[in-house]
């Protein structure tokens, strides 16, 4: 796909200074479970989205919910990403590191590095102290590097 950004427009905003507002592609993949166009959550720029947030307010949150967008979570269901209602609704599930089965969300233990690993409550439950420290160490070992 070749897009072209183009200026919209320019507009004054409430200091009075000029802006200029543009078109951009917003990469949205669909909800696992209720098929919404997801977003990628803001990371730590402020509350404007992928967009950087300075030196004016985008309201990018509330152009997103006017577009009937949702925001992705960190949780999955069939390894695929689902939307922060979904989860909050208890839609997600995981599949456990330990047993290889397929847990909702409110049974997740622990969880390490990016992408998401996660240890079930079934398993702390049922496995050795040492079996289970063993797990954790290699998970830890596995993902130290990954928010480097």
């Amino acid at each position: 796909m070749k897009f072209t950004p183009e200026i919209i427009g320019v507009a004054k905003d409430a200091n009075g200074k000029t802006i200029t507002l543009a078109t951009m592609i917003v990469y949205l993949r669909p909800c696992q479970t209720c098929a919404k166009p997801m977003i990628i959550s803001p990371s730590g720029r402020g509350k404007s989205g992928p967009f950087p947030s300075f030196p004016y307010d985008l309201h990018f949150n509330h152009q997103a919910e006017r577009a009937g967008w949702v925001y992705q979570s960190d949780a999955e269901v069939d390894e695929r990403p689902i939307c922060h209602e979904c989860k909050a609704a208890g839609r997600a599930s995981f599949v456990c590191a330990m047993c290889k089965e397929t847990r909702p969300m409110a049974q997740e233990e622990e969880c390490f590095g990016d992408p998401a690993e996660r240890l079930c409550t079934v398993c702390f439950e049922t496995v050795t102290a040492k079996t289970w420290a063993e797990k954790v160490r290699a998970l830890n070992e596995d993902h130290r590097w990954d928010f480097e």
